[in-house]
């Protein structure tokens, strides 16, 4: 099973995104996906800590 690293941007900051303000990135495991949340939130957007989300979650791929 993978898992997915979901974070939701304040409006307007991410083009393009599957889901409206919704980035996504799958991973082999578990822990790798709330690594990279907590990366997200530490560290922002591209690492540039200007653009941080307004949550970040992770949830099962189920490969859809």
């Amino acid at each position: 099973m993978k898992y997915r690293s979901c974070a939701e941007w304040p409006p307007g900051h991410v083009v393009g995104a599957e889901r409206e303000n919704v980035t996504t990135d799958t991973h082999d495991t578990e822990s790798q996906a709330k690594a990279v949340c907590k990366l997200l939130e530490r560290e922002g957007f591209s690492g540039e800590r200007c653009h941080f989300p307004v949550k970040t979650w992770v949830e099962k791929d189920e490969g859809k």
